[in-house]
């Protein structure tokens, strides 16, 4: 044991003590970082159960709304030829984006998301705005909907890991962005006029053996 010392007239603390009580609160205050980071996770930042992964899973979740994003559906005519230069990936696929704007908007007010396969179950798409013709790509690239479907009483939406809105910029992106199953859940994005913006991200923690 280390030699006790006088301090200002008072008997100090054997040295070990004190570094024994430093030692348990460190540990007392990682234990609460922990048991908060876990708790964060278990009420609000995740969902559980069996596959597949529906839009019902975010509902206990208070998720955004469409109605929180809401945008002016006020477009007229004539929707804009689609402008190749405008995106160095627009011209690889201008077939699918050419045949995909001809059904006009179906996005925040202007714009016509247009999806295709890339694989078993792999969902790529573009944003094209309808009144100047430019096409946008979203960052996190293709999306996998291994996992994914529509809910009971859900109709069929035209892309199954996509849920979005004529006059919301909101979209909400089920399955795994970017193929990447550590990011797997439900994610909801705002549109801001040039890309999509992350709002909140649902991790799915399904299961198939349960």
């Amino acid at each position: 044991m280390a030699h006790c010392v006088i301090a200002n007239g008072r008997r100090a603390r054997p040295l070990n003590l004190v570094v024994r009580r430093h030692k348990m609160q460190h540990q007392a205050f990682a234990i609460a970082i922990l048991l908060l980071s876990c708790a964060a996770e278990a009420t609000g930042d995740s969902f559980s159960g069996c596959w597949p992964i529906t839009p019902a899973d975010a509902v206990p979740l208070h998720p955004p709304t469409f109605a929180q994003y809401r945008v002016a559906a006020s477009f007229r005519g004539p929707v804009a030829t689609v402008n190749l230069a405008s995106h160095p990936r627009a011209n690889t696929f201008r077939t699918m984006l050419r045949k995909g704007v001809k059904r006009g908007p179906n996005f925040a007010g202007h714009y016509t998301i247009v999806g295709w396969g890339c694989g078993t179950s792999c969902l790529d798409f573009a944003i094209v705005d309808a009144v100047s013709g430019v096409v946008y790509f979203p960052s996190f690239g293709p999306v996998s909907s291994v996992r994914v479907a529509s809910m009971p009483g859900e109709r069929d939406p035209d892309y199954w890991s996509l849920r979005y809105r004529i006059d919301s910029s909101l979209l909400v992106v089920l399955g795994a962005p970017g193929d990447d199953e550590d990011k797997e859940g439900i994610t909801y994005y705002r549109w801001d006029e040039k890309e999509l913006i992350l709002v909140r991200h649902l991790k799915s923690l399904k299961d198939k053996d349960c």
